[in-house]
């Protein structure tokens, strides 16, 4: 999984970044936030474990949920 998503999460994060050399105000802001959850993506993924307390998949599993929570929140705000 890691593999695969790590590129498109890097390029991601790269493109965020410029668009927000050039933004302003609230806009910046936007772009920093979807920065930071890039960041947090990318770092569930390079979760390590150490087996067989301690499984990287499970922590990983549990970080992605986060960050789906914390999106799926914040969609719901955008929605009032």
């Amino acid at each position: 999984m890691r593999k695969l998503i790590q590129p498109k999460i890097r390029d991601f994060r790269v493109h965020v970044e410029r668009l927000a050399e050039g933004a302003s105000g609230m806009e910046a802001a936007q772009l920093a936030v979807l920065g930071d959850y890039a960041a947090g993506v990318q770092g569930a993924l390079n979760l390590d474990g150490k087996a067989p307390f301690d499984y990287a998949g499970l922590a990983t599993d549990e970080a992605l949920t986060d960050v789906q929570r914390s999106l799926n929140e914040l969609e719901k705000r955008g929605e009032r």
